[in-house]
């Protein structure tokens, strides 16, 4: 991640703040809260189906951009320049 020492700065000074509410909340007394924690509900599992609708150059070739059997995505951080 390419970030200038201002922007790093900011980011630190927030991270400080996370955790320092991190911190408070890890203090807060929750026993006495029914029903707080660990829940009773069962865990729906189903068994897992492999689905395949084509070969995996034809899916790659379908989209709008693409390079060597890649899929190439806009770069999100830093301004949402092509990759």
């Amino acid at each position: 991640m390419n970030i200038s020492p201002e922007q790093g700065k900011v980011l630190e000074g927030q991270v400080r703040e996370i955790v320092a509410f991190v911190e408070v909340l890890q203090k807060v007394n929750t026993g006495s809260i029914e029903g707080y924690g660990l829940s009773e509900a069962e865990t729906v599992q189903r068994e897992d189906v492999e689905f395949s609708e084509g070969s995996p150059e034809s899916r790659v070739s379908m989209a709008a951009n693409h390079w060597n059997g890649m899929f190439l995505v806009p770069k999100v951080i830093g301004g949402g320049e092509s990759a």
